[in-house]
């Protein structure tokens, strides 16, 4: 997304904007228009498929049940599962391809049924906020710091490519964080610098994180 949206900005005579159903949304449907057209969400054509069955399931099986039907994962968005509700985001005729022919998720039969966009119903992301300090704002210190490991396994994970910044592969341990940034560790989780408040009296930086449940 970071990409596209530099490139589109210096293509001259164009808008452009990014929509994935919901506020937050982690893939999204990318849409151009021409500088002089109004558009709305309503212009990106997605829709959203309900999923019902008795058996508690996953995220990871229901996109693999999706994938299962010859699908490529770009083709669908986000996948949204927690408590009894399953749902799927896709566009066009791919949502009616699916709301048709899966049936089943995993080894258990599923009922689909595709709606309107504006049903999603996304769950609400729940924190672990903590305080701690680091020596600096640099990723390897908070990746350190955030997932409880030392300075060095964080930067060999930086340096393995398991890490990114706003969903971004960064390889360099000394990348300055801004206040926002998501962090993500393959195998560990996510969380989010949400700033500074000052130094103590050691010159260590007082940083408050949420890390995702």
């Amino acid at each position: 997304q970071d990409v596209a949206l530099r490139i589109l900005s210096q293509i001259p005579d164009v808008q452009y904007d990014m929509f994935g159903g919901y506020d937050d949304a982690e893939y999204v449907l990318t849409g151009i228009f021409p500088d002089w057209m109004m558009y709305s969400v309503e212009d990106f054509p997605l829709s959203v498929i309900d999923v019902k069955m008795k058996e508690e399931t996953s995220h990871r099986s229901v996109l693999g049940s999706v994938l299962g039907l010859g699908i490529k994962r770009e083709k669908i968005g986000d996948i949204i599962v927690y408590d009894d509700v399953i749902q799927i985001v896709s566009s066009g005729a791919m949502a009616d391809y699916i709301g048709t022919h899966l049936r089943k998720i995993g080894r258990h039969p599923a009922e689909t049924s595709v709606c309107p966009i504006d049903t999603i119903n996304p769950k609400e992301p729940e924190y672990d906020v903590f305080t701690t300090t680091v020596k600096s704002l640099r990723l390897d210190a908070i990746v350190s710091s955030g997932f409880n490991m030392s300075r060095g396994k964080a930067a060999d994970l930086i340096k393995q490519e398991r890490v990114k910044v706003n969903y971004r592969f960064v390889t360099s341990v000394s990348v300055q964080l801004k206040e926002g940034d998501l962090i993500s560790v393959r195998g560990k989780g996510r969380l989010i610098y949400a700033g500074d408040d000052g130094t103590t009296r050691k010159d260590r930086i007082r940083v408050t994180l949420k890390r995702v449940k």
